[in-house]
């Protein structure tokens, strides 16, 4: 549907590989903005672009880029694809397919080699580049974490003004004084084996009246960490910790995430504290929010934990994990009357070696211990952004407006396909009821997944809109000052200290981008390394078979989700060669149309790998 008015927009610019991309508009109430191949002005991603929106149609908005204002960057990573003559020629996924990339053959590369370009001019499909550095090969898996981080621009060494300001500190007994002493209460932590960094901490017991005294103790990093030192200023710059498969790239460094600011088990660390008092139906009666000294009795690993409340495995803090596996029900119960969505999605996890190559897969459960610390949290961070409004104090909210009409109506739709009832207009509970279904079905996952990409991107405002997906008026982060800038913000104006509007701005428009750069390049890293798996498959194998799940049909073909590697393939209608298929739009299904055969939305299907490409990072399958 053609707009009556066009609208006109700025916004940042994120390319697809394909040539696509989408603009997000500065502006928080309009939504993204579809921009087709060849309609982007020679824009890239991360540019600052004016768009004009055209048409609106089921799948969103659609618009042209009119100007690109502000460029990103025009440095690049890229790796060579083919030598031609006097030229080699490369691939830059933030430039995308769509350009041809040239660097004169000065220097003798590879097929495969990857390099850090610089280019002069971005005008045209061809573009020249100069070479800035040469990285190392594409079969080089110990680059593959360096290479994300040049190319997304990850800050990564820490100067050594932030070095001596973060060895200069140590916990004292006069850091004591004015907190409330803890050390002698029983607490744990419980993260992933793999954590270093423990930035949270539970207590937890009953009184006289059978209500639970929960208390959620986080890292004072506030206490270190001053405003406007050297450490803060590359916190502010960093925003976030970047998490790759075979490393950590911190927001502090090591003296602090891994050492002072890490509630380690047996050792005095100075926290901020929620104390809660909840009645038996879940509801908050009394709460405090306060500068304490803690020291935990134990470090539980999920595993450790779950192990205790599933076995008869002895340990002295059976009863606390049981309070808490109790409480956690209470808390779910709450989120589901209020109808937030549970989205319990298992995690698989990308195992390397020493030479950060892949050799496994581990895919851990969102079993009641996960679930357990994320209630707390929730809790807490609810806790703390309602403190902050009753005070009247400026804040850091994490916000997340409601979904568009159009990507919710697919969403149902999809949801429909699958078998599951929902009426005309459904409410929240009826997504929530949804969900429980769900769990009992082989289509959890893909549920999931759609209802994830159906929504906004949560963000951080210095204005509380509310947070649509957990059905909460007011939300904040306050639970990983570690790891995320806003948080630590927030600790600071929960103690006093005072931030003017436009402070808070930046802050959180630092940190809702850095968190978005971080997500890609993880991302970036934890594909490629699936592949490198899924390479090692086909060597050890190349009649493997892999079972997989048809995500989406689609008259070009099948789209489906490979298990174990969650990674997508696709298989072109032309390669179904038993039939003649017809695609049913409304069904989202292909049909043969002399033997009847259909493929379906949520069918199990078996593929085997065909071909594979880790620089463009593409596969092709054949079906069995």
């Amino acid at each position: 549907m053609k707009l009556d008015h066009e609208k006109t927009i700025q916004g940042k610019f994120f390319l697809h590989v394909k040539g696509f991309g989408f603009v997000q508009p500065e502006d928080g109430d309009f939504p993204e903005v579809f921009i087709p191949p060849r309609k982007n002005k020679n824009a890239i991603s991360g540019d600052i672009v004016i768009a004009k929106v055209l048409t609106k149609s089921s799948k969103g908005y659609e618009g042209v880029i009119e100007e690109v204002v502000k460029r990103n960057r025009d440095e690049f990573v890229a790796s060579v694809i083919d030598d031609e003559g006097s030229n080699y020629l490369l691939f830059s996924p933030l430039i995308g397919e769509d350009k041809e990339i040239y660097l004169p053959k000065k220097h003798q590369f590879n097929i495969g080699d990857r390099v850090t370009i610089k280019i002069e001019e971005f005008e045209g499909r061809v573009l020249q580049a100069k070479l800035i550095e040469f990285l190392g090969d594409i079969s080089d898996t110990k680059i593959d974490v360096d290479t994300a981080i040049i190319a997304h621009n990850i800050r990564n060494e820490f100067s050594k003004d932030v070095i001596s300001e973060a060895k200069q500190y140590k916990i004292e007994k006069v850091d004591y004084e004015g907190r409330i002493d803890l050390r002698d209460v029983e607490t744990v932590t419980i993260d992933p084996t793999t954590a270093r960094d423990y930035d949270d901490a539970i207590t937890l017991s009953k009184d006289d009246n059978n209500h639970y005294l929960l208390g959620v103790h986080i890292a004072d990093v506030s206490h270190f960490v001053k405003k406007g030192s050297a450490l803060d200023k590359e916190a502010f710059l960093r925003s976030n910790s970047t998490y790759f498969p075979s490393r950590v790239v911190p927001m502090l460094p090591e003296q602090l995430s891994n050492n002072l600011c890490s509630l380690v088990e047996g050792q005095d660390r100075l926290t901020v504290s929620v104390l809660l008092e909840i009645d038996p139906e879940g509801n908050v009666v009394d709460k405090e929010i306060s500068k304490t000294v803690i020291k935990s009795n134990k470090r539980f690993t999920y595993v450790e934990a779950y192990e205790i409340l599933t076995t008869n495995k002895k340990s002295k803090h059976r009863k606390l994990l049981e309070d808490m596996q109790d409480l956690c029900h209470i808390f779910k119960k709450k989120r589901s009357e209020r109808g937030s969505v549970e989205l319990a999605l298992p995690d698989t996890q990308v195992i390397c070696d020493a030479n950060e190559a892949p050799t496994h897969l581990v895919t851990h459960l969102y079993d009641i211990t996960h679930q357990m610390i994320e209630e707390f949290m929730l809790k807490a961070n609810e806790i703390v952004a309602e403190t902050l409004l009753e005070r009247g104090d400026e804040g850091v909210f994490r916000v997340h407006d409601e979904p568009d009409s159009t990507t919710l109506d697919q969403f149902y739709m999809f949801a429909r396909l699958l078998g599951f009832y929902l009426p005309a207009n459904p409410t929240p509970h009826d997504i929530a009821k949804l969900f429980q279904k769900a769990q009992d079905s082989p289509h959890t996952e893909q549920i999931a997944i759609k209802y994830i990409r159906s929504q906004k991107l949560a963000m951080y405002s210095p204005d509380n809109i509310g947070h649509y997906g957990l059905g909460l008026e007011n939300y904040s982060h306050f639970t990983s000052p570690i790891r995320r800038y806003s948080d630590l913000v927030v600790h600071r104006i929960l103690f006093g200290e005072s931030y003017e509007k436009k402070e808070l701005k930046a802050a959180c428009d630092k940190c809702s981008e850095n968190e978005r750069k971080s997500f890609v390049a993880e991302t970036s890293v934890i594909k490629l390394k699936k592949y490198r798996l899924l390479d090692k498959y086909f060597d050890e194998d190349p009649e493997r078979i892999y079972e997989a799940k048809l995500t989406n049909v689609a008259n070009k073909g099948l789209i489906f989700d490979v298990s174990p590697l969650n990674l997508e393939g696709f298989i072109p209608i032309r390669f179904l060669d038993d039939d003649y298929y017809q695609f049913n739009e409304k069904s989202l299904q292909l049909k043969g149309r002399n033997k009847g055969f259909c493929y379906n939305l949520g069918d199990t299907i078996k593929v085997q790998l065909a071909a594979i490409d880790l620089v463009f990072l593409e596969s092709e399958w054949t079906l069995v």
